[in-house]
């Protein structure tokens, strides 16, 4: 049974404005989903006003009531909306059924778009409104009553609603049986509230500060929730409120149910899908549409003869039910399917199809492989057979461990991995044995189902490892032996050798080692031959007993190490024999003449080691081929570095060792010293100097140098420890050196060594270095007179705009001395652009830093004064030392900025102007324009431009005009107006911008 439904507005004084259209379509919407779910008959009035509320929001109920009966002695009133879909009328004396009003100021809350839906995004901070009457709505539909928030009844009298609640020590719970059933026990109602009576569920105050996510209360969300409602939230309509419309006696619409069983089929069987399953529903409604779903995709649902697609949803109407069919597959298919009675959709139903195919059987037993046997066909090693006389169309195979492995004409497969092969290729696949078995498997497919997996074993021939054979050798010092003359290999089989493996267990670097195409080979470690390699494999003897190892591979299997000893003599060590020597200073001694060597078994000595343990700078060293060698580190050398090989002797005693190789065995290390006179350091002798300012002394007439021993001195190294920056200082082949700091000099550089003074007395030092040993340092001192500063003496100057100062006239300088001035700097501390600047050689120099000049420089160097005073500095240098800064001051009149004055141009369409007509200037000073700035602030296409000389110039951009170039600059005018300014120098100052306007 469908009821209908209808919405009268009441907005007398038009407050809803616009909005009350698209308040009536949302009411709209709401009753259209109420009837979903609620049957009955009739017309549902709803009454809409348009007015303030008590609570500032919507309230809803119905439109009156309608007595029942008693209850306890209390009369009973069922809602006018109940009665209208019961009796399909009005309670007597009413135009509506239910009554809505909205307050107009809960419009700011809500979302007024016209054509919203119950699930329309709207913007986070409001409501959808469908919701707000969807909640209304429920209360006429019943859920409301008498009971206020104090428990009490306004009178003798309770709603159907009320009858249902039952009042607890801390509040009330709704009691009736399908509410408790949806919400698993008594539903708490909000009695917490100030303003509502106990028609709300809910009753966590908190929740009004939560979010959706984060409530305590799941009662909160609600469609008919007290606490709050949330915005940009949508409500849905719960199976408890569903249940309250139950228990107040209304009739629901239930869902469809459909019901299917699982069927079996013969392979390809077509099915109606009308025949499969079945729907149940509620009294007067009609399903309109189906879905199928197909699971496993063995077969497939089928729709005006269309195959459809697996794991998608098929939607059809109930008009192409008759259309739709299911052809079963090889295999099982889970399938599925739903109604749609207009209203609701059922729950999806699974049923399951099952054809009646037999798989494949594979049959295979365990093989072995003959001697010599490779690899075996794949036609003995398994058979397939079909109970359904399918035939097989694919077969795919598997090799677990990969000792061995499948091959498919000839190419080998991969081991854990599952190979597809067709039935025509059957032929051409291959089993190969490894080297162990190997656990294989095989499957075959019908073409429509595939079989189990059937494993089997597939077992090499047993091969025989090959065993080597090998006894002690006794060989001489350093006998070469022939690796095949050391052991013999034997085969069960009769397999070639492919391979040998050699090992030396012996460490001692005295003992012999394996040799290989001539490359000595290392012990403790396997060294790989190849049968190749044998011939040119060989053991080479060394000292003593060797432990050996050999074995073999036959390309199976290799065989066991066989162990065997080359025994050769014990080597005697070399033994070095040497003495005391006693030297002069720098002997040079052949290294051959300092020891001998013996060796008991008459080997040849192969290496020598030398060694200085002295490592006083002083002292001799050992000299390889002419390069001395460093202290206290073992020195190679050979027989024939030997003959080049000295000791250069030194100062005192030095301590050495030597020892020999035998090409076996080093000796031990002999200790010996070559002993030397002590040597004495040169001595300087040198005396303070008394000098004059800048005097040029030759270093070698400052200082003399004695050496007790006569030794001829190979180097000088001098110092200056004054470093006051006007004393004076070391020259060494014209260049000045630095003070403390050592200055090397050989004996060559002293002739064009010498000593600059200064100003004042220098603390200097030399030594000197006699080849082997440096003297101690000699203080001495050059005394200069204090240099006395150069005096600059200034006075301020009175000058107009723009003078030309020389520099010589503004400052005189004055040294005590009588040094002459080599050097000048100046520095103008005002940085005002305007002010005056100096100027070297034609250049105008910076504010704020030093300027350097020459006195050749001085003659062209002024100072052109700007406007107002200068602070002016400048000091003089006399080749020593810097004189003090003085100050004065360049006193210029000030500067008054020159004015532009413009005043508006009305043109015609693209007329040029001169520049000069445009606007005049004047300067209070009278000073000349050297400069003008003109601009233009309009960017349009189609306005005009400034030219200059004929060449048009952009927008927005400060243009530089000389004075020069004022005649031939203009105005292009365009077809609108121009925004143009114009500004003048008189060369210290800029005037201010003068804006005018370029009419067309």
């Amino acid at each position: 049974m469908t009821w209908n439904y209808s919405v009268t507005l009441n907005d007398s004084s038009n407050v809803g404005g616009s909005a009350d259209a698209s308040l009536v379509y949302d009411l709209e919407q709401a009753l259209n989903i109420w009837q979903r779910y609620i049957l009955g008959i009739g017309t549902m009035v709803v009454s809409l006003n348009i007015l303030p509320t008590a609570v500032g929001r919507a309230d809803g109920g119905p439109t009156s009531s309608y007595n029942v009966g008693t209850n306890g002695g209390l009369a009973v009133y069922e809602p006018s909306s109940q009665y209208e879909l019961t009796t399909g009328q009005h309670v007597p004396g009413t135009t509506s059924d239910i009554t809505i009003n909205i307050d107009p100021g809960y419009f700011q809350y809500i979302d007024l778009d016209y054509g919203l839906s119950w699930s329309s995004q709207v913007p986070g901070n409001v409501i959808n409104p469908i919701n707000v009457f969807l909640h209304e709505l429920m209360h006429g539909f019943g859920m409301t009553g008498w009971y206020d928030q104090s428990g009490q009844l306004a009178g003798a009298y309770e709603s159907t609603f009320d009858t249902l609640i039952q009042k607890t020590a801390t509040g009330a719970n709704f009691v009736g049986a399908n509410a408790e059933a949806a919400y698993g026990g008594p539903v708490p109602l909000t009695t917490d509230s100030t303003t509502q009576n106990y028609y709300h569920f809910g009753n966590q105050q908190s929740d009004l500060y939560a979010t959706p996510s984060t409530v305590k209360d799941p009662l909160t969300l609600d469609l008919m929730n007290g606490i709050v409602f949330y915005a940009d939230y949508q409500y849905a309509i719960s199976n408890l409120d569903i249940g309250v419309l139950k228990d107040l006696g209304y009739s629901i619409r239930t869902t469809p149910v459909v019901t299917a069983s699982d069927q079996s089929a013969a392979r390809n069987q077509v099915y109606a899908a009308s025949s499969l399953f079945s729907v149940n529903m509620a009294a007067g409604d009609s399903i309109t549409e189906y879905s199928f779903w197909d699971t496993n995709g063995n077969g497939h649902w089928t729709v005006g003869g269309i195959v459809q697609g697996t794991n998608t949803e098929i939607d059809i109407s109930a008009s192409q039910l008759a259309q739709a069919s299911y052809q079963a597959g090889p295999g099982s298919d889970t399938l599925w399917v739903r109604a749609f009675d207009g209203y609701f959709w059922s729950d999806w139903k699974p049923f399951v199809i099952s054809p009646a195919d037999h798989a494949p059987v594979v049959t295979a037993a365990n093989v072995i492989g003959s001697r010599g046997q490779l690899s075996v066909a794949e036609s003995s090693l398994f058979s397939a057979s079909d109970a359904d006389g399918d035939t097989i169309t694919q077969y795919a195979f598997w090799d677990t461990e990969g000792h061995g492995h499948w091959a498919i004409n000839g190419a080998t497969q991969a081991t854990n991995a599952e190979i597809d092969v067709s039935a025509a290729s059957l032929s051409q696949v291959s089993y190969v044995f490894g080297t162990a078995p190997d656990t294989l498997w095989v499957r075959a497919y019908d073409g429509y189902l595939w079989g189990a997996w059937v494993p089997f074993t597939a077992t090499p021939s047993l091969d025989h490892a090959p065993v080597v054979s090998a006894t002690d050798v006794s060989a001489t010092h350093g006998q070469d032996i022939a690796a095949s003359s050391l052991f013999s290999v034997t085969d069960a089989d009769g397999d070639t050798i492919t391979a040998y493996q050699l090992w030396d267990s012996t460490s001692d670097p005295a003992s012999g080692h394996w040799v290989v195409g001539g490359a000595a080979q290392a012990t403790n470690i396997a060294i790989d031959v190849t049968p190749a390699q044998l011939t040119s494999t060989s053991f080479q003897s060394g000292s003593g007993s060797d432990d050996l190892w050999v074995r073999a591979n036959d390309g199976t299997t290799w065989g066991a190490w066989k162990e065997f000893h080359v025994n050769a003599p014990i080597d005697h060590a070399p033994v070095v024999s040497a003495s005391d020597m006693t030297a002069t200073h720098g002997q040079d001694i052949a290294a051959s003449s300092l020891f001998t060597v013996s060796d008991a078994d008459n080997d040849t000595i192969t290496a020598y080691q030398l060694w200085d343990s002295t490592s006083d700078p002083a002292s001799g060293h050992w000299v390889v081929g002419g390069v001395a060698q460093a202290t206290n580190i073992a020195i190679d050398v050979t027989p024939a570095q030997l003959t080049s090989a000295s000791f250069q002797s030194g100062s005192g005693s030095d301590d050495l060792w030597v020892r020999a190789n035998d090409g076996m065995t080093w000796g031990a290390w002999k200790e010996f010293h070559v002993n030397a006179p002590i040597d004495h350091a040169p001595v300087v002798s040198a005396s303070d100097m008394t000098a004059t300012h800048g005097q040029d002394i030759a270093a070698s007439s400052l200082f003399t140098v004695s050496d007790a021993d006569n030794d001829t001195i190979t180097h000088y190294q001098f110092w200056d420890s004054t470093a006051d920056p006007a004393s004076g200082h070391w020259v060494v082949g014209g260049v000045a050196q630095a003070a403390n700091i050592a200055i090397d000099v050989t004996p060559t550089q002293l002739t064009n060594a010498s000593f600059q003074s200064g100003s004042g007395s220098d603390d200097l030092w030399v030594r000197a270095f006699d080849g082997m040993t440096w003297g101690n340092w000699k203080e001495f001192h050059v005394n200069a007179p204090a240099d006395n500063l150069p005096i600059v003496s200034a006075t301020d100057f009175s000058a107009g705009h723009g003078q030309d100062i020389a520099a010589s006239t503004l400052f005189s300088t004055a040294d005590a001395d009588g040094d002459t001035i080599t050097n000048y700097q100046l520095w103008d501390s005002t940085s005002d652009p305007s002010s005056g600047h100096w100027v070297v050689a034609g250049v105008a120099q910076g504010a704020n830093v030093a300027i350097d000049v020459t006195a050749a420089q001085l003659s062209n160097t002024s100072f052109q004064s700007g406007s107002g005073s200068h602070d002016l500095w400048a000091r003089a240098y006399d080749g020593i030392a810097w004189g003090p800064w003085k100050e004065f001051h360049v006193t210029a009149p000030i500067d008054h900025a020159p004015v532009v004055t413009a005043s508006d141009f009305h043109a015609t369409a693209n007329e040029s102007v001169a520049a000069s007509s445009l606007f005049s200037v004047s300067d209070a000073d009278r000073d000349s324009m050297s400069q003008y700035q003109v601009w233009d602030s309009t960017p349009a296409t189609n306005s005009g431009h400034w030219s200059i000389g004929g060449n048009a110039q952009p927008t927005n951009t400060a243009i530089n005009v000389s004075a020069a170039q004022l005649a031939s600059t203009t105005f292009d005018g365009g077809t609108v107006s121009d925004d143009l300014w114009v500004r003048a120098n008189d060369g210290m100052i800029w005037s201010a911008w003068q804006e005018f306007h370029f009419i067309v």
